[in-house]
């Protein structure tokens, strides 16, 4: 978040969307998001034919590490019209199917930075994004 003044000259806060994309097509390869202020991102994930798992983590405090925090996946769509349940919140996700499309919701609040990466990985490459989102309060 970067800062601004308003005609009173005060600070008020201007929000920016920050993104990180990359491949993943390995074990232990990450994608990670340095983060300000942000409350959410959204992780897109798309692969044709990748065999693995994927681990959400964050940094808060810079001694303690990256940490496990939970990811809530969307559904991917309605089934005969009816809205499906909220998705259950993981930490881990094994994806094995082919033409693989998901999105994750992940709450980042007082976190500095956000990683993705494959703690298992068996085959196939996966194209990820992370976005922060410039909408939160």
């Amino acid at each position: 978040m970067s800062l601004a003044k308003n005609l009173a000259n005060d600070f008020v806060p201007i929000r920016e969307r920050r993104s990180a994309t990359g491949t993943i097509n390995g074990n232990n390869q990450e994608v990670v998001l340095p983060l300000n202020g942000d409350e959410s991102a959204m992780v897109y994930v798309q692969s044709t034919a990748f065999v693995g798992t994927l681990e959400f983590t964050g940094l808060g405090d810079e001694t303690a590490g990256y940490l496990p925090i939970v990811a809530y996946p969307y559904s991917p769509g309605c089934v005969g019209g009816t809205i499906p349940p909220a998705g259950q919140p993981l930490l881990i996700d094994a994806l094995v199917a082919v033409n693989t499309v998901r999105v994750y919701s992940v709450p980042v609040g007082q976190l500095r930075a956000l990683r993705v990466r494959s703690s298992a990985y068996t085959s196939g490459t996966i194209d990820l994004t992370i976005t922060s989102d410039p909408n939160d309060p």
